[in-house]
This record gives C-alpha cells, structure tokens and sequence, in this order.
C-alpha cells in the first residue's frame, strides 16, 4: 500500500543500496559462466578470492594472509558460524541495541543468552564501555559490535573502539566486529577492529571481523561474505560450510 502512494519513499527496513551492482562486476559473473565457472571450490572460499580479500585488508595497513579470511554466502552465514563455532548452550553473547535483530535470533539458535547493552540516542547510538564493563560475568564468551552500526548508521570513534577490545581481552572476551558497512562512511573516518589488534600474535587473537560486498558493491544477491579471524578460527569454521 505504502509503494503506490504518489510521493517517493526511502525504504530503511532493508540494507539495499540505492544502486545497481557496477557494469564491470555484472561482466565478469557473466563471463565466469561462460567459461563454466561453477564447479566446487573449497570450503573456506576461491583460493582466489581469499588472496583478494586479504590483499583489501593488507591496503589499510592491516597485516592479513589468506589462512586468516574464510568466504562464507552472505555476512549472516560468517555470524551465524562464529556462533556455532565460539558459544556452547548457556554461554552469554552481548549484542547492541538497538540493533540487528538477528544478532539476537543467532544467539537462540545455538542456545546461549542473548544480553543487550545499550546504545542511546544521547550518546550518537554509541556504547558506554563502563556498563558494558557491568554486563560481563562469568558466562560471557562474546561481544557483537556493529561498526557503522546497523540501524542506527553509528561510527565507532578509534578511541572508543580501543577501549572496548581492551576491555574485552582483559576479560577474556571474544569480538565479533560486524562492519558490512564499512564502505559507506561519508562524516567521519572508520576503523576496522583488526587494525587494533596484536599483530604479533595473530594465530590466537579473539577478534572477528565480519564484511562482504552486498553493501559497498550493491551485490546484495550475490550472497558473498567473509570472516578475518585467526587461522585456526578459519580451519574450525571451514568444517561447517
């Protein structure tokens, strides 16, 4: 009802960017089926793609091989497969809210609990880290950030993002960085999590960083996600897929 009114509306309730997939993108699937490009390829990803993705993250200055990146068919099957990986029945996942709902939903499908922290309108929809401080018990094993954020289109300053990993590796916690939307960032500067953490010491670091073109490429139908994450990570998630 709301589509056959007369004035254009902007729809905000689905993450679809307002353009088409570049020509350039739509030739070259179109070309790969051409030439008979849709056999196996193995689990965690084209060995291809992998060295693209890893090559992306090497170009802002962030340390990555293609052991660490595993292609998944949509950023949703990345988190979705982290949870299935990380959290056991009972363990306790912190989300923001407001929020991707399916943050939440992933939490009940593996059984564990599901705990908000807030994120106001006072404070630009970001968190305070002192009550995310307060959340974290004993049964906590990770953290969802969503950076920009989702719904709210929030960027998480350096500062702050600094502040929230510290925490979280003090307490042993895990991170799961959604940044999906990452290439649209038009006030300010974004961060990626992966370039705060330990480089040295990459093969155990506890962040996760979750991406894919359906937002920056308008791909949303091509289904293509990713994980950056530790290698042995990778090899624990590419048993799902």
């Amino acid at each position: 009802e709301l589509s056959s009114l007369p004035r254009e509306l902007i729809r905000l309730e689905v993450g679809q960017p307002n353009f088409n997939t570049p020509a350039h993108i739509v030739d070259a699937t179109i070309t790969a089926l051409q030439n008979n490009k849709t056999a196996y390829i193995p689990n965690a990803g084209s060995t291809q793609l992998r060295q693209a993705i890893s090559d992306h993250y090497c170009s802002q200055g962030i340390p990555t091989t293609p052991s660490q990146i595993i292609v998944t068919t949509g950023s949703m099957l990345s988190m979705f497969s982290l949870a299935m990986t990380l959290l056991q029945p009972g363990d306790e996942c912190l989300h923001p809210l407001p929020g991707f709902g399916n943050y939440q939903q992933i939490s009940s499908l593996v059984h564990c609990i599901s705990i908000p922290y807030l994120c106001r309108p006072s404070d630009g929809y970001l968190p305070r880290v002192s009550e995310i401080e307060k959340l974290i018990g004993p049964k906590t094993k990770c953290m969802v950030i969503c950076n920009p954020g989702n719904p709210t289109g929030a960027v998480f300053n350096k500062n702050l993002l600094v502040d929230l990993l510290q925490l979280c590796k003090e307490r042993n916690v895990f991170v799961i960085s959604d940044e999906i939307y990452s290439d649209i960032v038009f006030d300010s500067k974004h961060t990626c999590a992966a370039s705060l953490e330990d480089f040295g010491d990459s093969a155990n670091s506890k962040v996760a960083v979750v991406s894919g073109v359906s937002k920056g490429y308008a791909m949303t139908g091509y289904r293509v996600g990713w994980t950056r994450c530790n290698p042995n990570l990778v090899l624990q998630l590419s048993k799902l897929q």
